[in-house]
């Protein structure tokens, strides 16, 4: 039987495509046409192939036949990390292509524009003033605030007045936490406030047709008070130091408990140094953040309720960190009003 082969085929091309009951089928490889056994066109093979479909496991990640449940995690993991980072665009208002640092009048009446990238100012009102991304560092590593300067204030605030600074954040980006359905989940609002005006404010969380909204307040109790919040940057389990990335860290490839708590003691060591620069410490955190796909109980009370690194509360992300070879990974912050929606 002579089998008419294309003339220009290219690698991994099958022929006939698609297959006919009674013929082989084969495969390009290069060199030479293959004749595919039914196993090799039915499975990915482990090089040279694309997967086109979706992964499906036999039975629950569990079991022992099939693919562990954190390698098909793996890529995806960093990204799940990154997400607690927050949801909104430019939060720390670096960005800004419009204004730049240049203030612009705000005038009576209805006004919405752009302050920076992501973030405009919305008012009512007949009080006047300016508005400004202004370089002014609160803490450090954040050197930008919005910010409002009022020239002419409003005797009487009525019905409807407001001023207020608003992003709008998309549909998908907020999609994961299922508001509306059984599994919602909830949210950590953090931001820090300056100002020289006393008293109580507020601010929402609300959807594109403001029909469902979660309101709160918060009081600014001091003339001129500058928050005095803090972010101490997420560490791996990785010395400082010189050699390789491997090799700086603590029990590289080893997952079980006892290399768990060690590695877990050097990274709070790590956050501990971290804040201490800050004046900071383990009393002034509000919320601890652990990163890890391996159980965290056995080393709890040890390494975190000992040192008091549990004042604030403490989430586990089950996520990997951001960095191939790191098991476990901790931030911290410090915050003078926490809401959780």
């Amino acid at each position: 039987m002579g089998i008419n082969f294309p003339a220009a085929p290219i690698i991994g091309e099958l022929y006939p495509t698609p297959a006919i009951a009674g013929i082989p089928q084969y495969k390009w490889d290069g060199t030479a046409w293959l004749a595919m056994t039914p196993s090799a066109l039915t499975y990915v093979q482990r090089g040279g192939d694309t997967m086109t479909g979706h992964l499906a496991l036999p039975v629950s990640p569990a079991a022992a036949n099939a693919v562990r449940r954190d390698f098909v995690e793996a890529y995806a993991a960093p990204f799940d990390a990154m997400s607690y980072s927050g949801m909104q665009i430019n939060g720390s208002m670096e960005v800004s292509q419009e204004n730049g640092s240049t203030s612009f009048t705000v005038t009576a009446g209805s006004l919405i524009k752009h302050v920076c990238d992501g973030w405009f100012i919305n008012k009512n009102g007949t009080c006047t003033g300016v508005a400004a991304r202004s370089l002014y560092a609160l803490t450090p590593g954040l050197p930008y605030l919005l910010g409002m300067s009022v020239s002419t204030a409003q005797a009487s605030i009525l019905a409807g007045d407001y001023v207020q600074f608003v992003q709008n954040i998309e549909g998908y980006r907020i999609a994961k936490l299922g508001w509306g359905t059984a599994s919602a989940r909830s949210i950590t609002i953090s931001f820090w406030v300056q100002t020289s005006r006393t008293g109580t404010y507020t601010g929402s969380v609300r959807n594109g047709a403001a029909d469902r909204s979660y309101a709160f307040s918060y009081t600014v109790p001091s003339d001129d008070r500058a928050a005095s919040s803090f972010v101490a940057a997420g560490s791996g389990e990785a010395r400082e130091g010189g050699g390789s990335y491997a090799e700086r860290i603590v029990r590289f490839g080893d997952q079980s408990p006892a290399a768990m708590r060690d590695k877990a003691h050097l990274v709070l060591d790590i956050m501990e140094e971290r804040m201490t620069p800050l004046g900071k410490g383990w009393a002034d955190v509000t919320a601890t953040q652990v990163y890890t796909v391996f159980d965290i109980h056995s080393y709890i009370g040890d390494e975190f309720v000992r040192r008091g690194a549990m004042a604030g509360g403490l989430t586990w992300h089950f996520a990997r960190p951001p960095v191939q070879g790191l098991d476990f990974e901790v931030d911290v912050r410090g915050v003078d009003s926490e809401v959780v929606i």
